[in-house]
C-alpha cells in the first residue's frame, strides 16, 4: 500500500529524547545571563579592586568561591574579577589569582557530590588561598612573614565568603522583608566592602568613596535614625582607613558625624546635613587645632545634593528602611490571626442562636388548630359517637367525610352563634344525634377559642423570643466586624515617652500606647506609686502630646488610695468641639419622679450622646419603663453596637418585659467631637431645634414608640455642626396646651427668637417659664435639653 511508513515505538523515543534535549539546551541558552549575573558581573569588578594595606586582596578569592556555589557553569563570571584587577595595574597578581580560579574550581567539579554544605565550600576557597600561597613563596623568597600573610588571607576568604552569600542574597531576593541582626551586620560589611572597591577612583579630583560613604551615612542617619548611623560610620570610617593606611581618626570622624547626623533625624533633611558638615567642621578645629577638615567640604557637598536630590519616597519601596512598618505590618499580622480564630467561633455562635432563633417560632398555625379541634371531637366521640350503633359507618367507612363535615360545622358556630340549619344541613342529616352533638359542640366552642387565644399568645411569645435569639446572634456578628477593625501598637512611641517621663524623673511601671482604627491616641500608663495631680494632669500630658505631635488629656484617673498605692492613668486626643448642656425637667404628679429621663454621656471614640427618654404615662411608672430603655440604650452605645439591631433589640426586650402595652419614645443625638458631625436619630420622639447662624431649623419623626409594634423604624438625619449652635431637644409635654403640633412649633420658634442669652442653661429656663406662663397646669412630664457647640 502507498504512503508513509509509521515509525516504530524506539524511533519516537529517541526523536522525543532529542527534542526534551534541544528544549533544555534552548532555556539554557536564555538565560545565559540573568540580571543576577549582571549583579555578580559588576561586584566582581568593584570588589576585586578592593585591598587591606598593600599585601593582601582576600576579596576575589571569596567572590569566586560564591560563583561556584551559586553555579558551577557560571565559572565564566569570574572574568570579571581578573578585570577588576587589571582596572587597578596590579598585574603581577592576575596570574595567582588565575592558578587559585582553577584550584577551585578543580576540586569543587571533583568534589561537587561530596561538597554539601556552605562551610565546606568555604573551607575550600580558604585551602586553595593557602596552598597556591604558599608554593608560590616556595618559589620565592620565603619568609614567614609572607606565610602569615597568606594563612590571613585564607582565612579571611573563608569570613568573606559567609558574607557574601548571605548579603548578595539580601540584594537579589526583592521581597525579603524581615533581616536579623547577623544579615545586618553582614550587609554593612559588603557595602563597605563595595566602597573600599571604589577608593583609587576619583571623579574630575573627588574621591567616589568619600562621596558614597558620606552618602550612605546620610542616607541612613534620615530614614533610621543614630542607632544604625553611628556604627555604619565607624565601618566606613574604618575601611577607608585601612585601605589608604590614612590618619586613624578618620574612624573617629565618620562614627561621629553619623552620630550627629543621626540625631537631627526627625528634623528633616537639611538639618541631618547640617549636622553632618558642623561635626566635621568641630573635630577639625578640635582635633587639627585649625580649619582644614578632615572630610573635603566640596565631596560633602556632593553626596548632599544627591542626597537631597532623590525623593524621600524612593526608599520607601527598600524594604531595609521599612523596619518600623514591618514591625507594625508583624503586629497587625498577629492580632489578625487572633482576630481570625475569634471571628470564625463568633460566626459559629451566630449561625447558632439564629438557627435556635428560627427553630423557635418554626410552627404551623393550622397544624396547632387542628390539634384543638381533634381534641375537642375526642371528647364529643367519647361521651355520644362510642355508644351510636352507626359508629362504624361514621368513622370507619367514611371517617374523613366525617371529620371535615364536623370541623366545618365547629367553624359555622364560631363565627355564628345564632347558626342557621342549611350551612349544617349535610350534618344534621347524616347524623341521628345531631341535636346532642350541637349542644355538646357549643359547649366546645369555649374551649376551642380560649385554646386558640392562649396559642396567639403562645406564638406572640415565641416570636419575641426568636427575635431575641436572632438580634443576639446579630450583636455576635456585629463583634465580630469590629475585630476586624485596624488598630496598632505603637513600640516606638511608647519607648520615646517612657524616655521622656525618665527624663523628667517619673518613674512608671508600664505604657501602652495605641492607634486606633479612626488614627487616634490613646494613651495608658500605670505606676506602682501614686502620682500626685501636677504630674498627671500637666507634665504627662504634655511630655506625650510633644512625642505624639497631637495634643493630649487625662482621660481617666484610676488611683489607689490604700497602702498599695498606684495609678492607671489613660489619655486621648483632645477633641476639636465640646458641647455645654441646660436641663429644665419638671414632673406632673407630686412627690413623683417625673416620667422623663435624659442622659449626656461621653463614649470611649469621642462622641458625645444626648438622649431623651419619655415612658408611656406620667410618675413612677413612666419612671420604671423610661429609666430601662436608657439603660440599655447607654449600653448599647457604650459597646458601639449597630443601632439598628440596637433599638430592634431594646424593642424586643420591652416587648417581652411585660405583658400590659408598654412603650417609651427615643430621642438621641451622636456629636463626633472631633469633626463635629451630628447624627439625630427619633423614634417615636417630639420635635428636635437646631439654630445655626440664627437660623432655625426643625427636626421631625414620624415613627411609632419603643415597644409597641416588633417592626420598628429609625429616622435619622446627619448635619455638620459648628462654633456657636444649638441643639434643644424636648419630650411631648411641651404639646399640652396646644390642640395641634404645628401650633407648638411655631410657638416655640417664636420664643426662641425673643431670647437673647447664648447659655443653654438660660435658653432652657426662659423656655420652660414662657410655657408654664401659658400652660400652668400640664398633665404631662416635661424635660427640655438644650446643647451649645464650642470650639476648643
Amino acid at each position: 500500500m502507498g504512503g508513509f511508513a509509521m515509525p516504530s515505538n524506539d524511533q519516537s523515543v529517541i526523536r522525543h529524547k532529542k527534542i526534551k534535549s534541544r528544549m533544555a539546551n534552548y532555556e539554557i541558552h536564555k538565560s545565559f545571563i540573568s540580571s543576577k549575573d549582571l549583579f555578580i558581573i559588576l561586584c566582581g569588578i568593584i570588589i576585586s579592586r578592593g585591598n587591606f594595606t598593600s599585601y593582601l586582596m582576600p576579596f576575589g578569592y571569596a567572590l569566586f568561591g560564591y560563583i561556584l556555589y551559586y553555579d558551577k557553569r557560571k565559572w565564566w563570571l569570574g572574568v570579571s574579577i581578573l578585570l577588576g584587577i587589571f582596572s587597578t595595574g596590579e598585574y603581577m597578581i592576575v596570574t595567582k589569582n588565575i592558578i587559585i580560579y582553577f584550584v577551585m574550581t578543580f576540586g569543587y567539579i571533583r568534589l561537587y557530590k561530596k561538597i554539601t554544605k556552605k562551610w565546606q565550600v568555604g573551607l575550600l576557597v580558604s585551602c586553595s588561598v593557602i596552598m597556591v600561597g604558599v608554593v608560590m613563596n616556595i618559589f620565592r623568597s620565603n619568609y614567614l612573614f609572607d606565610t602569615a600573610l597568606v594563612i590571613v588571607e585564607g582565612l579571611l576568604s573563608f569570613s568573606l565568603f559567609y558574607i557574601y552569600l548571605t548579603a548578595m542574597n539580601l540584594f537579589i531576593n526583592r521581597n525579603r522583608k524581615l533581616y536579623s541582626n547577623q544579615e545586618i551586620v553582614c550587609l554593612a560589611i559588603f557595602v563597605s566592602i563595595l566602597i573600599l572597591g571604589l577608593n583609587n577612583l576619583m571623579l574630575y579630583k573627588f574621591s567616589v568613596s568619600t562621596i558614597l560613604s558620606v552618602f550612605i551615612i546620610l542616607l541612613f542617619s534620615n530614614e533610621i535614625g543614630v542607632g544604625v548611623s553611628a556604627p555604619l560610620g565607624m565601618t566606613l570610617g574604618l575601611v577607608l582607613n585601612l585601605s589608604t593606611n590614612s590618619n586613624p581618626l578618620f574612624i573617629v570622624v565618620y562614627g561621629l558625624c553619623g552620630i550627629i547626623s543621626g540625631l537631627f533625624k526627625e528634623m528633616g533633611k537639611v538639618a541631618v546635613v547640617i549636622g553632618f558638615i558642623l561635626s566635621n567642621a568641630m573635630l577639625a578645629f578640635y582635633l587639627n587645632g585649625s580649619t582644614e577638615v578632615f572630610i573635603r567640604i566640596e565631596e560633602i557637598l556632593i553626596a548632599a545634593i544627591m542626597f537631597l536630590v532623590i525623593p524621600s519616597s524612593t526608599w520607601d519601596k527598600v524594604n531595609f528602611f521599612n523596619y518600623d512598618k514591618v514591625d507594625e505590618s508583624y503586629q497587625g499580622f498577629c492580632k489578625e490571626r487572633i482576630n481570625e480564630g475569634l471571628r470564625k467561633k463568633l460566626n459559629k455562635y451566630a449561625i447558632l442562636l439564629n438557627q435556635m432563633g428560627t427553630s423557635f417560632f418554626d410552627t404551623d398555625d393550622n397544624v396547632f388548630y387542628k390539634e384543638i379541634y381533634d381534641k375537642a371531637l375526642e371528647r364529643i366521640t367519647d361521651s355520644i359517637c362510642k355508644e351510636c350503633y352507626l359508629v362504624s359507618r361514621c368513622w370507619k367507612t367514611d371517617a374523613e367525610n366525617t371529620y371535615n363535615m364536623i370541623i366545618d360545622v365547629v367553624e359555622e358556630l364560631e363565627n355564628n352563634d345564632a347558626y342557621q340549619d342549611k350551612n349544617i344541613s349535610n350534618f344534621k342529616n347524616k347524623c341521628i344525634h345531631d341535636e346532642q352533638v350541637l349542644v355538646l359542640l357549643k359547649s366546645e366552642i369555649r374551649y376551642i377559642t380560649l385554646e386558640k387565644e392562649m396559642s396567639i399568645r403562645i406564638k406572640e411569645n415565641n416570636q419575641l423570643i426568636s427575635n431575641q435569639l436572632k438580634f443576639t446572634g446579630q450583636l455576635l456578628d456585629d463583634l465580630k466586624t469590629n475585630l476586624s477593625d485596624k488598630w496598632l501598637i505603637k513600640s516606638e512611641e511608647e519607648r520615646d515617652i517612657r524616655i521622656e517621663l525618665d527624663k523628667n524623673d517619673i518613674n512608671i511601671h508600664n505604657i501602652f500606647v495605641v492607634q486606633e482604627r479612626n488614627g487616634r491616641y490613646k494613651v495608658t500608663i500605670t505606676s506602682t506609686k501614686e502620682l500626685n495631680d501636677y504630674i498627671g494632669k500637666d507634665i504627662i500630658p504634655r511630655l506625650v502630646s510633644n512625642i505624639l505631635n497631637t495634643k493630649m488629656i487625662l482621660e481617666e484617673d484610676l488611683c489607689s488610695y490604700d497602702n498599695r498605692g498606684g495609678c492607671l492613668l489613660t489619655y486621648s486626643e483632645l477633641s476639636q468641639y465640646r458641647v455645654s448642656t441646660g436641663l429644665v425637667r419638671f414632673s406632673s404628679k407630686k412627690d413623683e419622679q417625673s416620667g422623663d429621663i435624659f442622659s449626656d454621656k461621653i463614649l470611649d471614640n469621642g462622641s458625645r450622646i444626648l438622649a431623651l427618654c419619655d415612658g408611656m404615662g406620667v410618675g413612677d411608672n413612666a419612671y420604671q419603663e423610661s429609666d430601662t430603655t436608657m439603660n440599655l440604650l447607654e449600653k448599647f452605645m457604650e459597646a458601639e453596637i449597630d443601632k439598628t439591631i440596637m433599638v430592634k433589640t431594646i424593642n424586643s426586650i420591652l416587648m417581652l418585659r411585660n405583658e400590659k402595652e408598654v412603650f417609651s419614645t427615643l430621642d438621641y443625638i451622636v456629636f463626633d467631637q472631633f469633626t463635629g458631625e451630628a447624627e439625630f436619630n427619633k423614634i417615636g420622639a417630639a420635635i428636635t431645634l437646631v439654630i445655626k447662624n440664627g437660623e432655625v431649623k426643625l427636626i421631625r419623626g414620624q415613627s411609632l414608640p419603643v415597644g409597641i409594634l416588633e417592626e420598628i423604624r429609625i429616622e435619622s438625619i446627619s448635619m455638620k455642626l459648628n462654633q456657636g449652635d444649638l441643639i434643644i431637644m424636648m419630650t411631648d409635654g411641651i404639646f399640652e396646651c396646644y390642640d395641634n403640633p404645628e401650633k407648638v412649633e411655631l410657638w416655640v420658634i417664636n420664643t426662641i427668637n425673643k431670647i437673647t442669652s447664648k447659655n443653654p442653661q438660660k435658653i432652657a429656663d426662659e423656655l420652660y417659664n414662657h410655657f408654664i406662663s401659658i400652660c400652668h397646669e400640664p398633665s404631662d412630664d416635661i424635660t427640655i435639653l438644650v446643647g451649645k457647640v464650642w470650639c476648643t
